[in-house]
């Protein structure tokens, strides 16, 4: 379909990333192959749960502890737009 090699592929892949992704992804030795790849991303998204479930932690010591809580910080971590949706619908 392409006529790139699976290496080439995986690099064009790696640019699109969202930057957002990226940050959480130190590549120390960026992955060259499908299965490196997927291994990669698969350590992305627990490093993203890990830190979206501190944060959800944190936040929820604060208030219980009394102090504030911003409403921005709730719909952030409840995956809210700012519309008030749910992201994903």
């Amino acid at each position: 379909m392409y006529e790139a090699s699976e290496e080439r592929l995986v690099d064009r892949v790696l640019i699109n990333l969202h930057s957002g992704i990226l940050d959480k992804a130190a590549f120390s030795m960026r992955p060259r192959y499908l299965a490196e790849f997927y291994r990669t991303i698969r350590l992305i998204e627990d490093k993203i749960s890990v830190t979206k479930e501190r944060e959800r932690i944190e936040l929820e010591t604060r208030a219980r502890r009394g102090g504030r809580v911003e409403l921005r910080e709730v719909l952030e971590l409840s995956g809210a737009t700012r519309r008030g949706q749910r992201r994903g619908r």
